[in-house]
């Protein structure tokens, strides 16, 4: 698994992939945002936070004919974790209320009920629909805020490439980009230790290599 990590104006970088708008892209969905979260220290709250990934994805695929998707994970705030996927589908996804015989509409319903709170993001050219839930930063013992209990955190998959996206710039505005890094995008405030640790902790967890691009 190769992740991408971006500057973030919180100080911690954010780790996104690229994906089909398919079903079985929950699974590598799942393994990025278990991966950030053990960089992180914070891996108490991953279940609560692949359960959100896996609806966030299953949403995009039964609702949008979108050819790929984009996972986002990051830290808007010190006490916070954001799981988001974007799609290029400008149609804004409706909570609905399942009946106990129905087999499908409990995504978004679920979504609601183990994050702190969700929301969707309109983009110019689709949308950005995340969930996000509180954690807490103080001491090692950090664990998340959820309406469920997390039980046993299964091992995290090691990524063997980390690819640094350091600045962020560019002066395209391609129609298929995910990245959000144009010329009206944000360029983050990571410093040079910022990134010096995002490369140590990727190190400790096992990563080969780190990539890099402007």
């Amino acid at each position: 698994m190769i992740v991408s990590t971006t500057a973030r104006p919180s100080g911690h970088p954010g780790y996104t992939e690229t994906l089909p708008c398919t079903a079985q892209s929950a699974a590598t969905a799942r393994r990025l945002v278990r991966t950030a979260l053990a960089v992180w220290g914070i891996e108490h709250g991953a279940d609560a936070a692949t359960l959100i990934v896996s609806e966030l994805v299953a949403n995009a695929v039964d609702h949008t004919d979108c050819r790929v998707i984009r996972v986002t994970v990051t830290r808007p705030a010190p006490g916070l974790v954001r799981v988001a996927v974007v799609d290029k589908c400008r149609t804004l996804p409706v909570l609905r209320t399942a009946g106990a015989d129905d087999e499908r509409g409990r995504g978004l319903a679920v979504v609601e009920e183990v994050a702190w709170r969700w929301g969707v993001d309109r983009l110019r050219w689709g949308k950005r629909v995340w969930g996000e839930l509180r954690c807490d930063t103080k001491g090692e013992g950090a664990a998340m805020s959820t309406m469920m209990e997390s039980p046993a955190v299964s091992p995290t998959t090691v990524p063997r490439v980390v690819e640094l996206e350091i600045t962020g710039a560019c002066q395209l505005q391609c129609a298929h980009c995910f990245a959000e890094s144009g010329p009206t995008g944000t360029r983050g405030v990571m410093t040079a230790d910022d990134w010096r640790r995002v490369i140590s902790d990727a190190a400790a967890l096992g990563a080969r290599g780190a990539a890099h691009r402007r």
